[in-house]
């Protein structure tokens, strides 16, 4: 109960288990899983955010500077990069 409420109830039977082998009792994952049950206790599960999809949005189009000319005679001159998405705090 103690790692369950110590991990803001997002432990689950497995973890639970390994916490309590590491503090030397001995006792199965099923067991774990029987006296969570029991108790009504369940972990918290956080789902997995998947950003809207682009037909969703509009997708900004930018003019290709580069035209696939990647040489520089410095360094720095050029960069590239391919951003899909950054997930931000607003977002989720």
């Amino acid at each position: 109960m103690i790692s369950y409420l110590a991990s803001s109830k997002r432990y689950g039977a497995p973890k639970i288990h390994k916490d309590l082998l590491e503090k030397g009792y001995q006792i199965s994952e099923k067991r774990v899983q029987k006296l969570m049950t029991e108790l009504n206790i369940r972990s918290i599960v956080r789902k997995k955010y998947r950003p809207a999809s682009l037909s969703k949005q509009e997708a900004k189009e930018y003019p290709n500077l580069l035209k696939r000319d990647f040489s520089t005679d410095k360094i720095n001159q050029k960069w590239v990069t391919d951003m899909t998405y950054i997930y931000t705090l607003s977002d989720g």
